[in-house]
């Protein structure tokens, strides 16, 4: 393998974003809140790892910006 070819496998080509937090659940809204904040990971294609874990492989800092941008968001108040 010739260095041209590890350019391709540089940690900021392909990457993973891991989505971790502790929101609070005293009332139903904050539970409804929580539950519609990992509902919208899912879809975005996070992968629970853990109950407030989430992780995404993604291609490069273009797309982690951009996935970056769509989870701040969506973060419910006091998260």
């Amino acid at each position: 393998m010739i260095a041209s070819d590890l350019a391709h496998l540089s940690g900021y080509r392909l990457m993973w974003i891991f989505v971790m937090f502790d929101l609070p659940v005293s009332t139903k809204k904050q539970m409804r809140d929580a539950a519609k904040f990992r509902e919208f990971l899912l879809d975005e294609g996070f992968e629970m790892s853990q109950f407030s874990v989430y992780a995404r492989f993604c291609n490069g800092k273009v797309a982690y910006k951009s996935y970056l941008k769509r989870i701040e968001m969506r973060l419910p108040e006091k998260g």
